[in-house]
């Protein structure tokens, strides 16, 4: 026992708590360069198919910042209303260098996560010290949401790394007094906010340093900027919804279903996820569970205040949108900074205070990313047939022709032929395409022939079927008889 416990205080004074954090960063980025330029795919593919439609709408119709644009369009121009789009816009710049490619946006979004778990750390080593920090970066890149999510065409890894540098930033001024700092903090959780409002969740733990703080001027500039931060993330949120009432266009979920969340927050299924399954499967994964229960324990003892409100905002952030919290996991990546910190604080606690248990901890932290890639694994998809589909639609319906398509969500096949028009929900009958069809489509894509689901287009005439990879492409024949 003896020899172990000397080799584990040699291994405790050679490594420095750089050596984790340059290792989860390095570990992390290895294991997402594996099919960097994959199309939209697997868990959540619908909305990665959003984000890069946008993305590629800005590259191939329009550069103009404030008009995003989206194909379920139907016979509008699409201009939408949506979260602040500076990561469909940046990638859209590096098309124009590269031209369209997937890996654009993965890059963008692994750079992000990058930049999260070394601010992550500079976060714990400025609250605690930096091999909480270290450990705390360690958790990060390991939990099994910010791991699949480190690899999504998605913004939400953007909106959490701009939390995070606001966080930091938020620390040094207090610390420092800068006002340059809280500046810098003011605008990183502006453009988080403006991603997704969830980012707010951290003024809670604002509040209560800023309360703490002595200097009243400085606390009175600081409790303005976060009112004008909350005043222009709304106003942004106002101007989306002004867009889509002005161009008739579907857009984005930007409160509309706000209302909804008292029904939601009173179902089982909120409390269920939220509380007894995601915080160990998810968010820290059940190899790091031992070290951020450890880490609840050595909080309350701290009386950490600041920590536990930063769970108390994220919480309750998640109550606020729980019509969307409990099914759309993504929208809970707010709480993985306070949950890897207790986990920073755990672990350093057992290391320190017990060292019979330091192989268990090394084990633990070895095994970690393997439970998360395990975990995750069924989420990632193959897409064989998106090239097939992009081609084979490139030769046969032209570019500006607007389609009628088949699916079950309301962007996925229409990203995938890259063209615009309406769209056919799965539970919707085929006799509903007669509204796109009378309003200037001419090609209707159904994922399996038409007349075997549905006979109720008496009114309009098509020629045979040709396939688009597994889809079927009917054109419409104009003449006559038919009732446009």
């Amino acid at each position: 026992m003896s020899a172990i416990l000397t080799s584990l205080e040699k291994i405790d004074s050679a490594f420095s708590p750089l050596w984790i954090v340059k290792l989860a960063i390095v570990g992390f980025c290895l294991t997402h360069l594996y099919r960097l330029d994959a199309p939209p795919n697997g868990y959540h593919q619908w909305r990665e198919s959003d984000t890069a439609a946008i993305t590629l709408n800005y590259y191939q119709e329009d550069m103009n910042f404030l008009h995003p644009r989206v194909n379920q369009r139907g016979d509008s121009d699409g201009i939408t209303g949506m979260e602040f789009p500076l990561y469909n816009y940046v990638a859209a710049l590096m098309y124009h260098v590269t031209g369209p490619s997937h890996a654009a946006h993965r890059v963008l979004t692994l750079l992000a996560a990058g930049v999260s778990l070394w601010i992550m750390f500079l976060i714990g080593r400025q609250m605690y010290d930096p091999w909480i920090g270290a450990i705390a970066c360690w958790a990060l890149a390991w939990s099994p949401l910010f791991f699949f999510y480190g690899h999504k065409i998605m913004p939400d890894i953007w909106m959490l790394t701009f939390m995070l540098i606001s966080c930091f930033a938020f620390l040094k001024w207090r610390n420092a007094g800068s006002m340059w700092w809280l500046a810098a903090s003011s605008l990183a959780l502006l453009l988080s906010a403006t991603i997704k409002p969830l980012g707010l969740a951290v003024l809670f733990p604002f509040a209560y340093y800023t309360h703490s703080y002595r200097n009243r001027k400085s606390f009175f500039i600081a409790s303005i900027a976060a009112v004008l931060v909350v005043v222009l993330a709304f106003a942004w949120y106002q101007y989306g919804r002004f867009v889509n009432s002005l161009y008739n266009s579907p857009g984005f979920d930007l409160g509309d279903s706000l209302g909804q969340f008292p029904e939601q927050l009173f179902s089982a299924l909120f409390f269920k996820k939220l509380f007894l399954q995601w915080p160990w499967e998810l968010w820290i994964g059940w190899a790091l569970a031992p070290l951020c229960i450890a880490g609840f324990y050595v909080a309350f003892q701290l009386k950490d205040k600041a920590l536990w409100l930063w769970v108390c905002g994220a919480y309750l952030a998640f109550a606020v949108t729980s019509s969307h919290s409990s099914s759309h996991d993504y929208y809970t990546l707010p709480i993985l900074a306070p949950i890897c910190l207790f986990a920073g604080l755990g672990g350093w606690h057992l290391w320190r205070r017990y060292a019979a248990v330091r192989w268990i901890l090394v084990t633990i932290g070895l095994v970690a990313p393997l439970v998360t890639m395990v975990r995750i694994s069924h989420r990632i998809d193959e897409v064989s047939e998106f090239e097939s589909i992009r081609e084979e639609s490139n030769a046969l319906i032209p570019r500006d022709a607007l389609v009628v398509v088949q699916e079950s969500t309301t962007a996925i096949r229409l990203y995938q032929l890259n063209r615009h028009g309406f769209v056919i929900r799965n539970r919707q009958s085929i006799s509903s395409a007669s509204e796109g069809l009378g309003r200037g489509a001419i090609f209707l894509i159904t994922e399996r022939q038409y007349d075997d689901i549905d006979d109720s287009l008496p009114a309009f005439h098509f020629r045979p079927p040709q396939r688009i990879g597994p889809l079927y492409c009917y054109e419409l024949i104009i003449d006559s008889s038919n009732k446009l």
